[in-house]
């Protein structure tokens, strides 16, 4: 777990939750990004094969 900002500073304790949390939420947005602009390329290519 991070303590220290990009900028090597200190995060006080209550804010390194949120920031965990702010981390997971933005991880999972950028995930379902993924998930939907490969579902769009896929329809509009249906005869191209992705590697799995």
């Amino acid at each position: 777990m991070t303590t220290h900002d990009k900028d090597r500073q200190p995060i006080p304790e209550p804010d390194r939750a949120r920031e965990a949390e702010r981390r997971r939420r933005m991880a999972k947005l950028r995930q379902d990004s993924a998930r939907r602009t490969l579902e769009v390329i896929e329809q509009k290519f249906p005869d191209l094969k992705t590697g799995n």
